[in-house]
């Protein structure tokens, strides 16, 4: 009988921000926008300009900075390391020819609907931290951005994912 191992893995918390609109109009400068942070996937002008109004409204002193972690995101099935990515909706679904709808009994889960955005993270934030990225996410969303008109933040949720390993020798 093979032996088989079983390996837990708890990368760290993720922020995930639902909205009511497809995020990946806006998911880099709205993390700018927010956290006043990017990675070196962040090199559109907008972005870079999100995050100088973050510093100019915020102030010089980033309350969460070091917040942000790096995580996996699989872009067009490319992975690729950033500090947020895309993340399914719960309750929204896509037909696979890019319309989506809300889920119901008569229109059942297709495929995923990315309306939301997942900050990954180091650690959790504490309440102060986490009224400001509420309150930064909201004032975002309400200025909307070039390639997104004003949109409607619809929820926010700490992610926790387990990644189970298991080998077997062979």
């Amino acid at each position: 009988m093979p032996i088989l191992r079983g390996k837990a893995v708890w990368p760290g918390p993720s922020l995930v921000i639902d909205t009511d609109s497809y995020a990946g109009q806006f998911e880099r400068p709205i993390t700018a926008f927010v956290t006043g942070e990017f990675d070196d996937e962040f090199t559109r002008s907008d972005v870079k300009a999100m995050a100088k109004v973050f510093h100019k409204e915020v102030g010089k002193v980033n309350p969460v900075k070091g917040l942000l972690a790096r995580g996996l995101e699989f872009d067009d099935d490319v992975p690729k390391v950033t500090v947020c990515s895309l993340y399914p909706t719960p309750g929204m679904s896509n037909d696979g020819y890019g319309h989506h709808y809300q889920v119901t009994e008569d229109q059942p889960y297709r495929y995923p609907a990315y309306f939301s955005v997942r900050f990954f993270l180091h650690r959790e934030p504490t309440p102060k931290q986490l009224n400001l990225i509420k309150q930064r996410a909201e004032q975002f969303a309400a200025r909307g951005t070039t390639y997104q008109p004003p949109f409607c933040i619809v929820g926010y949720r700490i992610l926790y994912e387990r990644i189970v390993i298991k080998e077997k020798l062979v």
